[in-house]
């Protein structure tokens, strides 16, 4: 299907998105999960697996990241937002962020 990635001046920030035919590769989301834990170079400090979903947070290359996998009606969607560990600003928008997604997602499913 695609991706689509935006990066701040001077890499502070960083958020990618891509999206798959998942059942075109035989894709189960607990081996996308699996497959995500062990990237090289994570620090992992939250995990949860839903129905349908995956989330990861941690850090990476002295950046913090937060991971978002939606699995659903043969779709793969992921987007994954990471930033410099000194720019306190987007863990103030962050909630604002993680509920338009959420906010999508249900529309997407009417």
């Amino acid at each position: 299907m695609g991706s689509s990635e935006g990066v701040a001046p001077g890499d502070r920030a960083k958020l990618t998105c891509w999206a798959l035919y998942a059942n075109v590769q035989g894709r189960k989301l607990s081996a996308l999960s699996d497959q995500a834990l062990r990237e090289p170079g994570r620090e992992i400090s939250y995990k949860h697996q839903g129905k349908n979903f995956f989330v990861l947070s941690g850090t990476r290359d002295g950046k913090i990241f937060y991971h978002k996998t939606l699995m659903e009606h043969g779709i793969q969607a992921s987007f994954e937002l990471s930033y410099a560990s000194h720019l306190t600003l987007f863990w103030s928008i962050w909630p604002v962020h993680a509920a338009s997604i959420r906010h999508s997602h249900r529309v997407w499913n009417k």
